[in-house]
């Protein structure tokens, strides 16, 4: 089987993080309607959010893995993810504020701030006190050119 590059590689020794916002059938979420597919009708107990199929190789070998898996609908509330996923979140919701932030619904910079204060964590290069650092100089930016 021929296994070709989907949606992008990431090289040995690299990874990547996503975050999806699960939208449940029947909300409204931040996009319009799809223009081309309709909603599925809300019937019965959903145990699922979604599913997820990955593929992933082993360096130098010609085959790929495949890892399934199911989103559950117990999943944790952000106040009980981990404190590496709220500081992920943290980093996204900043992203996504400098590009004018739409997609933050509430959350602006203090709570991004906040945030990220509550999930400092020792780091040895200090990276994440510059990153808390990089959060407050865009407040202040943003409420300078509110003014």
């Amino acid at each position: 089987m021929e296994q070709l590059v989907d949606a992008g590689d990431i090289g040995a020794g690299h990874s990547v993080t996503a975050l999806y916002e699960i939208v449940p059938t029947g909300k409204q979420g931040w996009l319009n309607e799809s223009r081309y597919q309709t909603a599925p009708n809300v019937s019965g107990s959903l145990k699922e959010y979604g599913f997820i199929k990955l593929r992933y190789k082993k360096t130098n070998t010609p085959n790929s893995v495949l890892i399934e898996q199911a989103i559950a609908v117990g999943s944790k509330p952000l106040a009980q993810a981990s404190r590496d996923m709220q500081w992920a979140v943290a980093v996204a919701a900043y992203g996504q504020q400098l590009q004018s932030g739409q997609y933050n619904g509430k959350v602006g910079w203090a709570e991004i701030a906040d945030l990220a204060k509550r999930n400092m964590k020792p780091d040895e290069f200090g990276l994440r006190s510059e990153f808390l650092d990089l959060v407050r100089k865009a407040q202040k930016l943003g409420s300078e050119q509110a003014k």
